[in-house]
């Protein structure tokens, strides 16, 4: 009597079949959503890594990464070379268009200045420096952001005939 009250109760009958057939879908979409979320965690986990390596790890040997330029990650005073083209020139240095962005190179007494006459390498002062050609900085960073100054700086070919510009 009790059994016949309680499927009464139930608008309608599950059948053995419709019940399988339910737990299966439920299985599916369980497995689905296991799926999603394990594509998303490991999405979210590359972003991370990518995040956390920036793109120092892009840098061309012998270039300046972006986050190597004296932002304050990177102490002062580190030794870097960097190539771009040359956009201004002034009275205290230049500015150079790099792959990273634009860098402002100081010049100091000590700094060597290396450009082309006749075909030849000679030292130079900063006028002698052609604008809109490449020109190849070495120096150290300093603790503002996207500021080098530089020990040498060299709009020539190299000795031997190999081109740095």
């Amino acid at each position: 009597m009790a059994e016949e009250q309680f499927t009464a109760l139930l608008p309608i009958s599950f059948e053995e079949q419709d019940i399988k057939a339910h737990l299966a879908h439920v299985g599916r979409q369980h497995m689905r959503l296991n799926k999603l979320f394990l594509g998303v965690s490991t999405l979210a986990l590359l972003l991370m890594l990518g995040l956390s390596v920036g793109p120092a790890s892009a840098a061309v040997p012998g270039q300046v990464s972006s986050s190597g330029v004296g932002n304050g990650v990177d102490s002062p005073d580190r030794p870097v070379r960097i190539m771009g083209r040359v956009d201004q020139v002034g009275e205290r240095g230049l500015l150079l268009t790099t792959r990273h962005g634009p860098i402002r190179v100081l010049v100091g007494d000590n700094t060597t200045i290396m450009v082309n006459s006749d075909g030849e390498c000679v030292e130079g002062t900063l006028e002698d420096i052609e604008i809109g050609r490449p020109a190849l900085v070495a120096g150290v960073t300093t603790a503002e952001r996207g500021v080098i100054l530089a020990r040498g700086i060299r709009q020539c070919r190299a000795p031997g005939g190999s081109t740095d510009n």
